[in-house]
């Protein structure tokens, strides 16, 4: 496209048109471009939403503290590991058993695992000038709806596991864990 470059020195404004030509040697039509911008711009928005994700996760994680020790009343330390246990499944905390494995028995999907296979999508699409393949965009839509869903498990576990918890510490003389503030939103797929 046409561009004006301006610069502005001690008072002094410059200007200079500018023409934006494709690389001579892409084969990509302005339309394969486009369609490439658009899916770069959802995966990054995608990872972003799991690096927030993830961050949240990582703070409540850090605000719930250890494990209870030996000493805790049972009801506290079975809510508290339960609660935990959850905590790390969907943030993908508990990467040292799960390695960040994304899908399958082993795991559900989580912030971390997610975050990394966006991360590889975006490198595929960044590798070549070109329309996305309907490949690429089917690993997009299968990972930002399995985002969303780890959203719908996010939204859960603080709206109303984590109510629940504060309610047992809170039998047990113990502070509540504050809800996050900053919500999660998983972008449209």
């Amino acid at each position: 496209g046409l561009y004006t470059l301006r610069l502005t020195v001690a008072g002094r404004s410059y200007t200079q048109p500018l023409t934006v030509r494709n690389d001579p040697r892409s084969p990509a039509t302005a339309a394969a471009l486009a369609a490439q911008h658009g899916l770069l711009m959802n995966i990054t928005e995608g990872i972003q939403a799991a690096w927030d994700g993830y961050q949240q996760a990582s703070a409540l994680r850090t605000a719930l503290g250890a494990r209870p020790d030996s000493t805790a009343p049972a009801e506290l330390a079975a809510a508290v590991v339960s609660f935990g246990a959850r905590l790390d499944s969907v943030g993908g905390l508990d990467a040292g058993r799960a390695a960040g494995r994304r899908g399958g028995a082993a795991t559900r999907p989580n912030f971390r695992a997610l975050s990394g296979a966006l991360m590889n999508q975006l490198t595929a699409q960044d590798n070549a000038d070109m329309a996305p393949t309907p490949a690429m965009l089917a690993a997009w839509t299968a990972t930002c709806k399995e985002l969303t869903a780890v959203e719908a498990r996010w939204q859960e576990l603080t709206s109303r596991d984590l109510p629940a918890l504060n309610v047992v510490r809170g039998r047990h003389g113990m502070r509540e864990v504050p809800v996050p503030a900053f919500a999660f939103r998983a972008p449209r797929c």
